[in-house]
């Protein structure tokens, strides 16, 4: 997920509302390009009986599968290494780590720190937002939303105060009739339909 904090710094749109930009913007977490991070604690084979018995049928299923073609291609890459194949072609072997059975453990994310004011508004979402949305047109659509402290100062009424729902919904369907142009260009490099999810909030 990206995170983002946008202020506005002081400056102000042409109708005397916020225009925010980046206070903070974290950094995409990737193996190598489009293979992002993938933070999970993967069920060992110890753990499935217990899973059964609640009734995961299912994601045993997915585990021993994926279990079962880890377990292959180590022993093909082993195999292909005593043939001197992957040593003569210049390959570095998998390991189980990198296997799809294990997942990027929490203690591996990156922390920040910055300062926040009031009013300053916070967005966590997926890469479906940012590989289809450049960062400008994130914070000229941010810099519509009018945050609590905005909506007291003009309209003496927190209550009118842009919903951060409403935010959310909006770089969805941004994003989203991004990903379906065909003709888009996008930080991507071209259209990218992909999972859109983001969440929003103001600090108060």
């Amino acid at each position: 997920w990206f995170g983002g904090i946008f202020g506005s710094g002081g400056s102000s749109t042409s109708w005397g509302g916020a225009k925010r930009s980046f206070v903070l913007r974290t950094q995409e977490q990737q193996h190598r390009w489009n293979c992002p991070f993938q933070f999970a604690n993967i069920p060992k084979p110890k753990h499935w009986p217990e899973l059964l018995s609640w009734g995961k049928d299912r994601l045993v299923r997915m585990l021993r599968q994926s279990l079962m073609q880890q377990r292959q291609r180590e022993q093909k890459e082993a195999a292909a290494k005593r043939r001197g194949i992957l040593a003569s072609a210049g390959v570095a072997g998998g390991s189980s780590s990198s296997s799809g059975m294990e997942g990027d453990r929490p203690e591996r994310c990156q922390t920040y720190e910055t300062r926040v004011d009031e009013g300053d508004l916070v967005v966590l979402c997926s890469d479906g937002v940012t590989d289809n949305l450049w960062d400008f047109e994130i914070e000229a659509l941010l810099s519509l939303a009018v945050s609590p402290r905005e909506a007291l100062v003009a309209f003496g009424d927190e209550s009118m105060a842009t919903p951060p729902s409403m935010i959310a919904k909006a770089l969805t369907i941004a994003a989203l009739h991004r990903s379906l142009d065909p003709r888009a260009c996008t930080p991507f490099l071209h259209r990218m339909p992909d999972e859109i999810r983001q969440q929003c909030g103001y600090v108060v």
